[in-house]
C-alpha cells in the first residue's frame, strides 16, 4: 500500500495537500464528498496536484441503500481517471444482526463485480458488526486473492452506545470492541492493513503498534479547523494561543495566521511523522507570538469601576501608542463600588472603539482579586445588574446585561500567566509576565528588582514583568519590572504611581510614566 499516514480529505481541504507537496503522496476522496462538484472542474483540479487520488466507498448509509450507488462510483471514478478505490461499505450494526451479515454479504458481493473489471486497484474494507460476521468479510477477501485491507474505526471512536448487551461483556467500551476487532483482522496473513479513521495521535494511541497498520482519517483537518494542534506532546487548543513550529506548513506562515490557516497542514505533517515513527519537528506552544515588526504595551491594576481609578488617561495612552499587541497585567475591573457598571460601560465602549481602529490585540492575565472568579463572573450583584427580581425576571434584557457578555467574553481567556516569544532581528526573545496574589508593599525597589531577576533565572526567559508592587519601576539592562497601578488610593504601605511597559519592534523594553 502507501506510506504510514493517508490523509483523507474534501475539496475545501486540498490546499493543504498542496501545501505540503513532496510530502504527501496519497490522498483519499470520500465519493460523497465530491458530488456537490461539477465533475469537469474536479478533474482539472485533480490533474493539478502530483499526488495519487483513492476513491472511497465510505458514505452516508442513505447513499449506500441507494439503488445501483456502486454504479455511480464506478462512473464518477471513471470521469475522474481514479483507479484506486477503497470499497465496498456497508451500514452493518450490532443492534440488527440479520442486517449484518446480509449487508457484509452484499459487500463481499461488490467487491467481485469490481474485481471483474480488472481496472482498478481494489483496497477491500472489511465488514460485519459482529466477530463472526467479520472473519466472514476477511476470509473471503482472502479468497480473492487480495494481500491488503482496510477497516473502518471512526464509528467506534465516536459512539456512546456500548456493545452491551449485543456482546456480552457489561464492561466493554465501544474502542475497547474496536480492539478486539482489529486483533481479529490481525490474526490473518496480510501483508497491510489500513485503519481509516484513525487520524490523529489521540486515536493513534488507541492501537497496538503493528508495522503492518497503516492508517487514514480526516482529523488533521477538522482539528486544524478548531484551532487543535498536533504536537508531539498531544493536542493543544490553541483559540488563545499561538504555536511554534519549524515544520514546512508553518515555517513561512507569520505566528498570528498559524494558529489557523495553515494548522491543518501542521497537523498533516506531524500525524506523518509520528505515524511513521519518524522524528517530528519542534514545536512550543505560546500565549503570545509578536511578529517582527510588532510591539508590546503592558498595563496593569486599572481597577475600573473604583471611583479613583484613572482609567480614561490610560485608554489614551494606549490610544497614543497604538502598539499591536496590548496585554492588560491584573486587576482590571473592580466590584466594589456602587457605580461601577457606568464605569465598565464607560472603558469598554472605548476600549472597544481603540482596538478597532487600530487593530491592536488583546491579552490579559487575572490579578489577585480576578483570581476568584466570583468577584466577577460569579457576582450576582454584577450577573443581574439592573434586574429588581432576579427570581422572576432572570432573563430580562438590560443595558447592564449586554455589557456583563462583555465582560464575559473579555475573561474567558484570561491567563493566569502569559508566554510570549517576541521575534527581534537578532534572536527570538522569551517573555515571562505573571501576577502576584498580592502586592509586595514592604519590599525596596531593588528587592522587588531582584526578585524578578530570580524569577527569570528559574523561567530561564530573557524578561519578566509582574504586577510585584503599585508603582512603575524597570531595569531595561537586565529587561525585569514592574508597569505600576492606575488608581490614586489602595490598601498598600508603597507608592501609588501609573505607568506601563513598552516592548518595542527590535524586542527592547522601555518604561512610560503617564505625564498626566
Amino acid at each position: 500500500m502507501y506510506l504510514y499516514f493517508i490523509p483523507i480529505s474534501n475539496v475545501d481541504g486540498l490546499r493543504y495537500i498542496n501545501e505540503l507537496e513532496g510530502y504527501v503522496t496519497h490522498v483519499i476522496l470520500p465519493y460523497y464528498s465530491l458530488l456537490d462538484h461539477d465533475p469537469d472542474y474536479l478533474n482539472n483540479l485533480l490533474r493539478s496536484y502530483n499526488v495519487k487520488w483513492i476513491l472511497s466507498s465510505i458514505m452516508p448509509d442513505e447513499l449506500l441503500l441507494k439503488e445501483n450507488i456502486h454504479q455511480d462510483f464506478r462512473r464518477l471514478a471513471d470521469r475522474l481517471d481514479i483507479r484506486d478505490i477503497v470499497i465496498w461499505d456497508m451500514p452493518t450494526y450490532l443492534e440488527n444482526y440479520d442486517a449484518s451479515i446480509k449487508n457484509t454479504e452484499y459487500s463481499i458481493e461488490i467487491i467481485k463485480w469490481f474485481s471483474s473489471k480488472e481496472k482498478y486497484n481494489i483496497i477491500p474494507l472489511a465488514k460485519g458488526a459482529y466477530p463472526e460476521h467479520l472473519r466472514y468479510s476477511l476470509e473471503s477477501i482472502l479468497d480473492l486473492n487480495f494481500d491488503v485491507v482496510a477497516f473502518h474505526v471512526s464509528e467506534y471512536l465516536s459512539t456512546r452506545l456500548s456493545p452491551y448487551p449485543y456482546i456480552p461483556d457489561k464492561y466493554l467500551t465501544p474502542t475497547g470492541y474496536m480492539s478486539q476487532l482489529i486483533e481479529i483482522i490481525r490474526e490473518y496473513p496480510f501483508k497491510e492493513i489500513l485503519l481509516i479513521g484513525i487520524g490523529s495521535p489521540k486515536t493513534l494511541e488507541l492501537v497496538d503498534y503493528d508495522d503492518r497498520f497503516r492508517y487514514a482519517g480526516l482529523s488533521w483537518y477538522i482539528d486544524g479547523l478548531k484551532r487543535r494542534a498536533y504536537t508531539p506532546d498531544g493536542i493543544k487548543d490553541i483559540t488563545f494561543k499561538y504555536i511554534e513550529c519549524n515544520c514546512p506548513a508553518c515555517i513561512s506562515t507569520p505566528p498570528l495566521y498559524r494558529r489557523k490557516d495553515s494548522l491543518p497542514g501542521h497537523n498533516l505533517y506531524i500525524m506523518n511523522a509520528i505515524a511513521g515513527e519518524a522524528e517530528p519537528p519542534d514545536t512550543s506552544i505560546y500565549d503570545l507570538i509578536a511578529d517582527y515588526y510588532e510591539d508590546i504595551l503592558i498595563i496593569s491594576g486599572l481597577y475600573v469601576g473604583k471611583t479613583d481609578s484613572k482609567y480614561l488617561e490610560a485608554l489614551k495612552l494606549i490610544e497614543s501608542i497604538k502598539p499591536r499587541h496590548l496585554v492588560f497585567l491584573g486587576n482590571i475591573f473592580y466590584t466594589g463600588d456602587d457605580s461601577q457598571y457606568n464605569r465598565w460601560i464607560s472603558f469598554i465602549d472605548k476600549l472597544k472603539e481603540i482596538v478597532t481602529s487600530y487593530k491592536i490585540i488583546i491579552h490579559a492575565v487575572r490579578g489577585y482579586e480576578e483570581l476568584r472568579k466570583r468577584e466577577i463572573l460569579r457576582n450576582i450583584d454584577v450577573i443581574y445588574a439592573g434586574i429588581e427580581d432576579p427570581l422572576i425576571n432572570r432573563f430580562e434584557e438590560n443595558i447592564e446585561s449586554r455589557y456583563f457578555e462583555y465582560l464575559v467574553k473579555f475573561y474567558t481567556p484570561y491567563k493566569d500567566k502569559l508566554w510570549i516569544l517576541k521575534y527581534s532581528y537578532n534572536k527570538p526573545v522569551k517573555i515571562y509576565i505573571y501576577s502576584k496574589y498580592r502586592y509586595e508593599d514592604t519590599l525596596s525597589s531593588e528587592e522587588i528588582l531582584k526578585a524578578l531577576e530570580d524569577e527569570k533565572k528559574l523561567r530561564n526567559v530573557d524578561m519578566v514583568y509582574a504586577d510585584l508592587t503599585t508603582y512603575p519601576i524597570l531595569d531595561d539592562e537586565k529587561m525585569v519590572g514592574v508597569p505600576g497601578v492606575w488608581v490614586e488610593d489602595l490598601e498598600v504601605d508603597s507608592e501609588i504611581k501609573p505607568g506601563a511597559i513598552y516592548i518595542n519592534e527590535y524586542g527592547k523594553p522601555k518604561l512610560i510614566l503617564n505625564q498626566q
